[in-house]
């Protein structure tokens, strides 16, 4: 299948096991470091869409694991059986020492959910004359990759660049991206639930860029989070909490201890983590590093993007 150069960082699918999330309960920003747009805007997210902890496969596609609810899953109560019911008037029913009781049904088998995340994406001068003579996203993604996101439940990916028309553009930089607000639509056509905000082009324009960016992403009815600001989803009482840094921006210590911090309010904490070195495949040091600091601190999955390339998977204390 080809991918016409959407994603420069090949999509990779981790398929995790169910514990939540087929709609949402509260969403929400907050980071005192940054204006409001980014800082303080709740909102609602629409319904299929998932978050789990568990197993993951594959490098580029995964497969979905099973698991029960664990503790506070719901159990069907016994049937309730009325004084008359229990009668001598009634004889068919035992009410002695030695009946068996009622029976308590089965508690169903919970279905497994399926996460998809994808690394860096780029809508370049290319893709978007790919869509705009196609009129649609088909022009940018073929049946093979429209598949996949479709038959996940939700979809985060890496947004590397800004959508927004303010801001200064940040000196000594190479390359600076961005989009105008009308070409946010294309995200919605990929199929995105959740952006990551936190990588080396999130601000390329400054904060009044990034504000913006995250402001339109949510009226598009996708989630955001980058650098503090964290992103949540809930359902059934399951709490997950998605965050985003950068290796750049934020030392091992700081990231843990806003894991730490998350976990105390959280269920579950995904962390998005733009780090490593561009086109190598092997992880660093300090990617290691950070990694074991965020298991260690209570988070429940690590994902990487940055190095254009697929890298490696480790299950360190039974997480990945």
């Amino acid at each position: 299948m080809k991918l016409h150069s959407i994603f420069s960082h090949t999509a990779a699918a981790l398929a995790l096991s169910a514990l939540l999330l087929s709609g949402c309960g509260s969403s929400r920003y907050h980071d005192p470091d940054l204006t409001a747009a980014f800082a303080a805007q709740e909102t609602t997210q629409g319904t299929a869409q998932g978050a789990a902890q568990g197993t993951a496969q594959g490098a580029a596609q995964g497969a979905a694991q099973e698991t029960s609810h664990g503790p506070g899953a719901n159990i069907p109560a016994a049937p309730e059986t009325s004084p008359e019911a229990a009668s001598p008037a009634n004889p068919e029913v035992s009410s002695g020492p030695d009946s068996p009781g009622p029976e308590i049904p089965a508690e169903a088998e919970p279905q497994p959910v399926r996460l998809l995340f994808s690394g860096d994406i780029y809508l370049s001068d290319h893709v978007l004359n790919a869509y705009d003579r196609a009129g649609d996203i088909s022009g940018v993604l073929d049946d093979g990759y429209r598949s996949l996101i479709g038959e996940a439940d939700y979809f985060a990916a890496n947004q590397e660049f800004p959508f927004s028309s303010r801001g200064q553009q940040a000196p000594d930089k190479q390359y600076t991206f961005r989009l105008p607000e009308s070409r946010v639509s294309l995200m919605n056509e990929i199929g995105v639930d959740l952006v990551t905000l936190a990588n080396n082009h999130a601000l390329d324009f400054k904060e009044a860029g990034l504000n913006d960016t995250a402001a339109n992403v949510m009226d598009a009815g996708m989630g955001a989070a980058g650098y503090k600001n964290a992103w949540y989803e809930e359902k059934d009482g399951v709490r997950v909490c998605f965050l985003a840094f950068t290796e750049w921006d934020y030392s091992a210590d700081e990231v843990a201890a806003r894991v730490r911090e998350e976990k105390a309010g959280s269920d579950i904490v995904i962390v998005s983590m733009h780090w490593g070195e561009e086109l190598r495949a092997e992880p660093t040091s300090a990617q290691e590093r950070y990694g074991h600091a965020l298991i260690d601190a209570g988070a429940d999955l690590v994902l990487g993007h940055h190095p254009h390339i697929l890298g490696g998977l480790e299950q360190y204390k039974g997480k990945y």
